[in-house]
């Protein structure tokens, strides 16, 4: 399998009501997550993996409509391509200075079991 990794701060719960991750990219890996997403969504590699010290996560797809989100918790979500484009968009529009560092992208993805997660994502040095 083809896949690419990038170094990030992952912060995942799973319970019985809700499922939320926080996903935090340090300015620096930034460009390495962009290249990432841009060859996920182009059919490049076949998995991109968020590597944290003490979780990691891995969205899995090749071009497709539907992208899994598989965190080590055992927490499972789906994103849709238009998802993954407004990962792309945040990270640009944080990186060139149109948003601000203490902004934050919420999307509500659909999970297993007929759970939603609330994912953020997060682009700065904090």
């Amino acid at each position: 399998m083809t896949s690419y990794s990038v170094p990030c701060g992952l912060h995942a719960t799973d319970n019985d009501h809700f499922q939320l991750a926080e996903l935090r990219i340090a300015e620096a890996y930034a460009p390495q997550f962009l290249t990432g997403l841009r060859a996920l969504l182009g059919g490049h590699i076949e998995a991109l993996y968020l590597l944290d010290e003490r979780q990691k996560a891995v969205i899995q797809g090749s071009g497709t409509v539907t992208y899994t989100l598989r965190i080590e918790n055992g927490s499972t979500a789906y994103f849709c391509e238009e998802n993954l484009h407004q990962l792309e968009q945040f990270t640009l529009d944080r990186l060139f200075g149109k948003k601000k560092p203490t902004q934050c992208l919420s999307i509500q993805l659909n999970g297993e079991d007929d759970l939603q997660m609330s994912f953020g994502l997060w682009i700065g040095n904090k």
